[in-house]
């Protein structure tokens, strides 16, 4: 009697699992199709936190110029973490003419 039971259970258990199952992959059928990972042709900022990374900022900033894009479709957002060493002014000469890239955020070079 409580084998039944429990035989009967079951079934309805995996009943209603498996109207769920057909709930859920009827909504994901009808999901629209996901657009291209294609850049749009629109306008992109990459913004570059930093603080300390003497050793590395020309290297990113070398990386970016290599890229594809054309410079009125971008532009290149240097943040500076209040640097102790002079990344800050590393990447400040660096891109003195470049209209598309700019620095923010508080610098000091330290006092030792």
């Amino acid at each position: 009697m409580i084998e039944s039971i429990f035989v009967l259970l079951s079934v309805l258990l995996l009943i209603n699992y498996l109207f769920f199952l057909s709930g859920v992959l009827r909504g994901l059928n009808s999901l629209p199709a996901q657009p291209s990972s294609k850049i749009p042709d629109g306008y992109i900022s990459v913004i570059i936190p930093f603080r300390n990374e003497s050793h590395n900022i020309l290297s990113s900033l070398e990386s970016l110029q290599s890229q594809s894009l054309s410079e009125e479709k971008f532009e290149v957002i240097y943040v500076d973490d209040e640097s102790t060493d002079d990344s800050y002014l590393k990447i400040k000469n660096a891109v003195s003419k470049k209209k598309y890239i700019s620095i923010k955020g508080a610098h000091r070079l330290s006092s030792k």
